[in-house]
């Protein structure tokens, strides 16, 4: 009777086992979290030794992206940075008046800390953002010539973020980037004048959560909930006995 309920047992613990590695491996019970870029300092813009665009790789379960990229051709009198988003990416943007004209689409910053939940509630959002641009030129007025020169956007700043967005209603992700921008008011073409955006990272959750800019990580849950305790024992059974041990372990009370 001992040896029948011992073999009964080894196979119900092979099963489960079979069963948690099979949920593991299809992820049924993979815990969603934090997707992270990890630290980047990728520079776009006219400085020397930057490149003329940046792209995040597929992001979701769409594989959608965003990218940044200069602007400025040979001869021409407008250097800017922009920012797009393919699929379903968009960014927060705020409404800036420049030379009496208001546009939306200019991208809003946050500090660390912020979610889209509260800073970005009526506010506009677009698949494609402005984040900065410097203008010059000459001309001539009463007969004297004069120079003129001015920029647009964000203004020069460091260490801030930028929320985005992936998809929409209730399969929405919510992501940051942090950035920095260098751009200098001055006349010509001299590449120190900018702009200069530097992507420092980027992440966004695959769950949906309401990822707080700067957050990189999951939070750290050491002690399972009553609603994933089971898998979670069926995931320590797929790594055999020692790994049975330690989710027993655990389990006690301090």
């Amino acid at each position: 009777m001992a040896r029948r309920q011992r073999k009964s047992y080894r196979k119900m613990a092979a099963s489960l086992s079979a069963l948690g590695a099979g949920a593991l491996l299809a992820g049924g019970t993979a815990e969603a979290g934090v997707i992270y870029s990890g630290p980047l300092n990728v520079d776009v813009g006219f400085a020397p030794g930057a490149v003329d665009h940046f792209n995040s790789g597929p992001l979701g379960p769409f594989s959608d992206t965003f990218s940044f990229l200069r602007i400025g051709y040979k001869g021409s009198n407008v250097r800017a940075i922009i920012g797009t988003g393919c699929g379903c990416v968009a960014f927060a943007t705020q409404t800036l008046t420049h030379l009496g004209f208001s546009a939306r689409s200019f991208l809003k910053l946050f500090n660390a800390g912020a979610k889209w939940s509260t800073q970005v509630t009526g506010t506009h959002y677009y698949p494609f953002v402005k984040v900065g641009a410097r203008l010059w030129g000459s001309t001539t007025r009463s007969g004297t010539p004069y120079t003129v020169h001015s920029t647009q956007g964000v203004g020069p700043f460091s260490d801030k973020y930028a929320l985005f967005a992936i998809g929409s209603g209730p399969d929405t992700l919510y992501g940051w980037l942090h950035l920095s921008f260098s751009i200098t008011n001055g006349f010509g073409p001299d590449p120190a004048l900018g702009p200069d955006l530097t992507i420092l990272g980027w992440a966004y959750d695959d769950s949906g959560a309401q990822l707080a800019a700067g957050q990189t990580a999951t939070p750290d849950t050491t002690t399972p909930e009553p609603a994933n305790a089971v898998s979670t024992g069926l995931a320590a059974l797929a790594m055999g006995a020692a790994g049975l041990r330690k989710w027993r372990a655990a389990r006690k009370p301090a």
